[in-house]
């Protein structure tokens, strides 16, 4: 955390994980709805 080098990576690797696990989620939620209109 107080190294500089090492946080903005380690930042961008977080934000780019949580980008990826909200669109996951996203689609999942959508699916799961989509699936009981479906039916």
């Amino acid at each position: 955390m107080v190294e500089t080098g090492f946080e903005t990576p380690s930042s961008h690797v977080s934000k780019s994980q949580m980008l990826s696990a909200g669109i996951l989620l996203c689609l999942a939620s959508f699916h799961r709805a989509q699936v009981p209109l479906h039916h």
